[in-house]
């Protein structure tokens, strides 16, 4: 045993490692691993994709197979994860132009970490070259996260996305001579060039528009460039020279690999983002003014449990046998759709959780506000005049009660404190009447009092990570109701578009897990006779149709029904309930329902 972990511990690595098998070692592996009786496996022992004994299949060469991820592939996905949520964190999604970057960024990413992980599932071998291709493709991650932020195709900045170019145009070269290497070491096998300079082609077609467009990248700021478009063209054409390619060659079939396993286990990463930003919502939530009721207690009991059965429906489906190169083929890149939709649905899960707090933290806001100002005491002080009193009256409510960060909502931005200050002591001077006054005393406190009790709520918003976006060309007012119609318009228009996107993205969700579902079906499910079991096609109906309402649910959007909807807890209860149903009508056995074997 100590010599043969010695042995291990001192075996070299190549220069350059073949990805085929090497049936003379092989053997040999065999007996010595039965001469010692050892009744365990390597996690990498070849699993012939492509089996020599029958006919056809003689001539083709044979690559290891991996029954699981390999290291270093997990090690990819860290890179992944850690670049999605890097964006996430800085992108915040709060109008249409930053949701249509953040899915753009997320098809860049997304396709590039896919591009890598299709070549590692058939003819990854370990090697000092291999390593080196690896340690480039991680540099493309690390690249990727350093122009993330600013990728943002509505305002456009030259270094960003000339950069982005750059960067993936070395990504596919990589990718280009990786196809090639493994070409080199099947040379010998007739028939066998074609499909990899096919691949590597593409690769090397798609590097040099990458080149290209690069230089269409001119000016920055708002004469931006449709140049950025090519990223995600660029993505659909290796997809489709992919498909085309493995499905007429059978020496680069994903038959054998575990293809599955990497998709899913990239799903799992995702739910896990998932419930990352779930629980950073919750402990970011809990630190302020009244944290726990039962309204909050409702929101994270609907969060988990959307997480929880999201994750039962996708792992549960999972099938443990091939179902075929082709149905394989389009079952993993469905899970494009899939993981965007999961983030779209999860971060919106998240938005809705703050939003809720926020929305009883300005209620209770106002009520503090309307309680002091609809006193009798307060209505005193106003008929006499008495500014003095009313500005301490205020400055111990809004400093001592309700921004005090102990007993209320400590200010994210310390210049709102500044701000209140500075119109307490304006409050403290009191109205002057220098005869051009358009309003009275009573109708000037109370245009102050509303003031700060906006800046105050606007606060609330931004201390729990609320920011609407800054919108460029508004007209400026100098009365204060102007700029409380601004302010409160966008927001609405940023809870619109939450609300849209989570509903669209919770059903889009769910139709693709219904998709994905029937494509890892038997084959001889495929017939007339799967209409003769009510199991199935009741289970499977479910998914499209409660997908489709919770889709329909969007256009609750901008109206009284949804505002009203969206400030309580049934936001997320339904949704919950939603996937309950779906999970309950796949595992209920119906009368005269056959057990489907996946």
């Amino acid at each position: 045993m100590d010599h043969l972990n010695v042995k291990h511990r001192t075996k070299g690595l190549k220069w350059l490692a073949t990805p085929l098998v090497d049936h003379n070692h092989h053997e040999e592996h065999e007996m010595h691993s039965h001469g010692h009786g050892s009744g365990h496996h390597s996690s990498d022992e070849s699993t012939p994709a492509l089996k020599p004994n029958q006919e056809g299949y003689a001539a083709l060469p044979e690559f290891h197979r991996h029954e699981e991820a390999t290291n270093i592939e997990l090690f990819f996905d860290l890179f992944f994860v850690a670049n999605l949520a890097g964006f996430s964190n800085v992108h915040e999604i709060n109008d249409k132009g930053s949701l249509t970057s953040y899915i753009g960024f997320f098809c860049v990413l997304w396709f590039t970490w896919c591009q890598v992980s299709l070549f590692d599932v058939r003819f990854v071998a370990d090697s000092v070259m291999e390593r080196l291709a690896k340690a480039i493709h991680l540099g493309v991650m690390v690249g990727l996260a350093v122009v993330g932020p600013g990728f943002d195709p509505g305002d456009q900045k030259r270094y960003v996305f000339r950069t982005m170019s750059l960067i993936l145009m070395i990504s596919r070269l990589t990718l280009a001579c990786q196809y090639l290497l493994v070409m080199w070491h099947v040379r010998k096998f007739r028939n066998t060039k074609m499909p990899f300079l096919l691949i590597a082609g593409s690769n090397v077609l798609a590097a040099i528009i990458y080149l290209g467009v690069t230089f269409a990248f001119k000016t920055d700021g708002n004469k931006t460039s449709v140049a950025y478009r090519s990223f995600y063209v660029i993505a659909i054409f290796e997809l489709v020279v992919n498909i085309a390619v493995s499905s007429r060659w059978k020496v680069v079939s994903f038959k054998g690999t575990h293809l599955t396993q990497r998709m899913s286990l990239l799903t799992l990463i995702i739910i896990g983002e998932g419930v990352i930003v779930t629980c950073k919502t919750i402990s970011k939530l809990v630190t302020y003014h009244d944290a726990w009721n039962a309204e909050t207690v409702g929101c994270v009991i609907a969060s988990v449990m959307i997480i929880y059965f999201l994750y039962m429906l996708y792992f549960d489906a999972l099938p443990p046998h091939h179902f075929g190169s082709i149905r394989q083929q389009f079952w993993a890149y469905l899970h494009f759709p899939l993981h965007l939709a999961l983030v779209l649905f999860l971060v919106g899960v998240s938005q809705f959780f703050i939003w809720n707090k926020i929305t009883q933290a300005k209620e209770d806001v106002i009520a503090r506000f309307n309680e002091l100002t609809m006193s009798g005491e307060f209505s005193n002080t106003l008929d006499t005049n008495d500014y003095q009193t009313m500005a301490a009256w205020l400055r111990d409510l809004i400093f001592n009660k309700l921004l005090d960060k102990k007993k209320g909502y400590k200010p994210k931005d310390s210049i709102v404190l500044v701000d209140l200050d500075h119109e307490l002591t304006i409050l403290q001077q009191g109205w002057m009447d220098d005869g051009k006054n358009t309003t009275n005393s009573g109708e000037w406190v109370m245009d102050q009092v509303n003031d700060m009790a906006q800046k105050v709520i606007k606060s609330v918003f931004k201390t729990y990570g609320f920011e609407a976006p800054e919108k460029k060309g508004n007209a400026a007012t100098n009365h204060a109701d102007g700029k409380t119609v601004d302010t409160d318009q966008a927001f609405s228009d940023m809870i619109t578009l939450v609300f849209t996107y989570f509903f669209v993205a919770a059903g889009a969700t769910l139709i693709l897990l219904g998709v994905l579902d029937i494509l890892t079906l038997p084959r001889h499910h495929f017939t007339k006779s799967i209409w003769r079991n009510i199991g199935i096609v009741v289970s499977t109906a479910a998914y499209f149709v409660i997908g489709i309402a919770l889709m329909a649910l969007s256009s609750l959007a901008d109206t009284d029904a949804g505002d009203n909807w969206g400030a309580t807890p049934w936001i997320l209860v339904v949704p919950a309930f939603a996937i309950i149903i779906v999970v309950v009508m796949r595992y209920m056995m119906m009368p005269g329902s056959k057990t489907v074997d996946h």
